[in-house]
């Protein structure tokens, strides 16, 4: 009797166990020069609808350079029916939400010489001004990142990550620091990535396509802070530079 009541206890947690929400996506192509794609993500029913801006569509030497963090900013604003572009972003006025200028205001910054990159710190706070709930993390853990960032995908929340320069197993995610936006999971297990550099999905600009599961993008091509100045606005060397956004509720 008591083979058969553990049996039975065995069976029912199986039964109740919880299914990873795996997300389907259609990708539209646009001609549109500033978005060459759009993409409809679809995780368990909550669809989301990104413009995947190209950083070197808005005719701006720096952002063509340097504007990656903007344009990943602007993608995730875009999911969520605010139409700012990173052009409105970068060079938009202080009393313009979505623009640097506003979110250095408000932290009584000055605005810096242009040509320097946007840090997470900076994207988060910019996120927020914006009306877009989110916290930035800068040190963990490669278990509790792959555990957060796979809880907000299947969640339907995008996330928006730091990628290094270096090539591994054949992928090269960037010629230099960049911002990727993550927008899911699809059903084979592999990240949905979203790459501000020419407004390409699941593609590097440097090696071309890839597929990579989270655990895969967390472990070969990013990295958790080991500086302490990692609230900086702007980039202030690699150590303080790393790290995630997730987006919440």
């Amino acid at each position: 009797m008591r083979k058969f009541i553990a049996l039975l206890m065995a069976a029912l947690m199986v039964c109740t166990a919880t299914v990873s929400a795996a997300s389907t996506y259609k990708v539209k192509t646009t001609g549109n020069r500033r978005y060459p794609r759009i993409v409809t993500v679809n995780t368990d029913g909550a669809k989301k609808k990104y413009k995947v801006y190209d950083q070197t569509g808005f005719n701006s030497a720096y952002l063509s350079q340097r504007g990656c963090a903007h344009t990943a900013a602007a993608i995730v604003m875009s999911a969520y029916g605010k139409k700012y572009t990173p052009y409105d972003i970068h060079y938009g006025a202080v009393n313009k939400k979505c623009s640097e200028r506003h979110a250095l205001d408000k932290l009584d910054k000055r605005v810096a010489v242009t040509g320097q990159s946007l840090s997470i710190f900076s994207v988060s706070k910019i996120l927020k001004n914006a009306g877009i709930k989110n916290h930035a993390v800068y040190k963990y853990k490669e278990p509790d990142a792959v555990r957060e960032i796979t809880e907000n995908l299947e969640a339907g929340r995008p996330v928006i990550i730091m990628c290094h320069r270096k090539k591994v197993k054949g992928v090269k995610l960037a010629n230099s620091y960049h911002m990727l936006v993550l927008a899911g999971i699809d059903k084979k297990g592999n990240a949905i990535v979203l790459n501000p550099a020419l407004g390409l999905v699941n593609k590097s600009h440097c090696t071309g396509k890839f597929k990579l599961t989270v655990k895969q993008l967390v472990r070969r091509h990013m990295w958790s802070c080991t500086g302490k100045q990692y609230k900086s606005f702007y980039f202030n060397g690699a150590a303080n530079y790393g790290g995630y956004i997730i987006i919440d509720k």
